[in-house]
């Protein structure tokens, strides 16, 4: 029983990096695009933790762009999450659902 579950781990982690590294591959696939563009929202799918001191979030942050086209698109962002503030215009940068840079 025992042999069972740590071959059914090792199983399930390899499986888990083999879908990241497809994912990763996909994404490196995807043109990199430019557009001037609008910070529609900002939002985060995890709960922050940490107290007055500072704190760290436990998932990715999204922000919503408005292109110019008029078309909205959400976007995985990194540092970047907490230099931007929605109504902000700027040229915007992205591949897939990343955005690589965001200048006012």
């Amino acid at each position: 029983m025992d042999t069972l579950l740590v071959v059914g781990f090792f199983v399930l982690a390899a499986v888990s990096i083999f879908l990241e590294i497809r994912k990763q591959l996909k994404l490196q696939q995807q043109p990199v695009l430019s557009s001037p563009a609008r910070v529609a929202a900002k939002y985060s799918s995890a709960r922050e933790f940490g107290d007055a001191r500072g704190g760290y979030s436990s998932a990715p942050r999204y922000v919503v762009f408005e292109l110019k086209s008029g078309e909205t698109i959400t976007l995985k962002v990194g540092s970047l999450y907490d230099a931007i503030a929605e109504g902000e215009k700027g040229i915007l940068t992205y591949q897939g659902d990343q955005c690589l840079n965001f200048q006012w």
